[in-house]
């Protein structure tokens, strides 16, 4: 075994033990009541651990060096992303499109799966940060016959500021369907409305809220609602803005139809 499979191997096995040192450095009798561990278990630890680097002692207490404090980071934010993939992976695998999700974007994200019953229960909490949303930015994949309508009465009610992208052919459905009320939605103050000629893989949007910025994904299948994910990290957010942007770049302002 090389020294990357030992450092992965080790990291899986003392993650405990490199948490408990993280901040405080502690003796071994210290780390063999923090942990729970017998003092042979701890004795192979630090001397795994010291092999690697990731640890060193200093008057009879051990503590993380730099590359010890690294590596925790990392298999930490490895074991936080794959647990987060296995838990959106029948969301994200439905989205037909092309797009390149970012890490951050899915750590740490709440997760909205629809119920086959009442697939638009996965809107729930997308809906209520609506109701308290000072602008809302995204692309919009698809014609959900109620949503205009819910814009509509955030708008009047609220003053909420809507700016969104749609594909040609879902602008024409709208069109087509409301009518005159679709029309009247479009030259309101607070609404821009964008059309592209490309395909939108699903629905990225960013709330503004009073309590912070809200970045999420709506995930559409068969017409129906697939899954919700929302985060509400400024990474996840930045994201969110730059895919936004990627599309806004090839769309052209709707000013009256």
């Amino acid at each position: 075994m090389d020294d990357v499979e030992k450092l992965r191997d080790t990291l899986r096995k003392r993650t405990e033990i490199l948490r408990a040192l993280l901040n405080n450095p502690q003796t071994k009798s210290d780390l063999t009541e923090e942990v729970s561990a017998s003092r042979s278990t701890i004795d192979r630890a630090i001397k795994n651990l010291q092999d690697l680097r990731c640890v060193e002692i200093q008057g009879g207490e051990y503590y993380l060096t730099s590359t010890g404090k690294l590596s925790l980071e990392t298999y930490e934010n490895y074991v936080d992303t794959t647990d987060n993939l296995a838990d959106i992976h029948q969301i994200i695998n439905s989205i037909s499109g092309d797009i390149s999700i970012d890490r951050d974007f899915i750590k740490g994200a709440s997760k909205h799966l629809a119920d086959p019953q009442v697939p638009e229960t996965a809107l729930r909490e997308a809906n209520e940060l609506l109701k308290s949303a000072t602008k809302l930015t995204g692309l919009a994949p698809l014609s959900l016959p109620s949503y205009p309508d819910l814009l509509e009465k955030e708008i009047q009610e609220n003053d909420l500021e809507v700016e969104i992208i749609v594909e040609e052919k879902v602008l024409e459905s709208l069109h087509e369907v409301r009518g005159e009320n679709f029309e009247n939605f479009v030259a309101d103050d607070n609404v821009d409305i964008y059309s592209t000629g490309k395909s939108l893989p699903c629905a990225v949007w960013i709330m503004e809220t009073p309590e912070g910025e809200h970045a999420g994904m709506t995930v559409y299948n068969q017409g129906g609602v697939q899954g919700v994910i929302i985060n509400d990290k400024e990474a996840a957010v930045q994201w969110a803005r730059e895919t936004y942007e990627k599309y806004l770049k090839s769309s052209s302002k709707i000013d009256n139809l």
